[in-house]
């Protein structure tokens, strides 16, 4: 069982060349690359969440479901988290190509188990540092991000 902090994840991708096709091996554990993977994918649903509650509560249940031709502004932490959210889906198709072609090409190693942590912890950072309007760290921890996608790409390069 592969284990990031408060979340446990018990099944595997594991590619067969065979079949040409991804299969769930409950026997097996998930690499660190899609498991990292996943957890980046339930950061954004959190941060999603996060932000459509502030819109609720600044605005109310009945002018969300509705089409207001204007409504209130959100929050400032909340329309800073609406931002983050926005940068981390960009960010996180790059990221989840990069790992699925590094995956079914059999190129993952330590270096890219590496990046993929570096890459989810850098975005929880950047998060972080958005939500608390922390310019400079929010700028480290984007390029932090950046600078793991660009080394699962070398990876595949090379």
């Amino acid at each position: 069982m592969f284990q990031i902090p408060g979340l446990y994840l018990f099944a595997i991708v594991y590619y067969d060349t065979s079949i040409d096709a991804v299969e769930l091996k409950q026997d097996q554990i998930m690499t660190v690359e899609f498991a990292y993977l996943a957890a980046a994918t339930l950061l954004t649903l959190i941060i999603r969440a996060a932000w459509m509650l502030n819109k609720v509560q600044v605005r109310g249940l009945g002018v969300v479901v509705g089409y207001p031709k204007e409504s209130k502004p959100l929050s400032e932490w909340g329309h800073r988290l609406w931002v983050a959210h926005e940068d981390a889906i960009q960010s996180l198709v790059t990221f989840a190509i990069l790992v699925i072609i590094v995956e079914i090409s059999k190129l993952a190693d330590e270096s890219t188990a590496i990046a993929a942590a570096v890459y989810f912890w850098a975005r929880v950072l950047h998060v972080l540092a958005y939500v608390l309007a922390l310019r400079w760290v929010k700028t480290i921890a984007y390029i932090s991000g950046f600078i793991s996608q660009l080394w699962l790409l070398w990876i595949l390069f090379n």
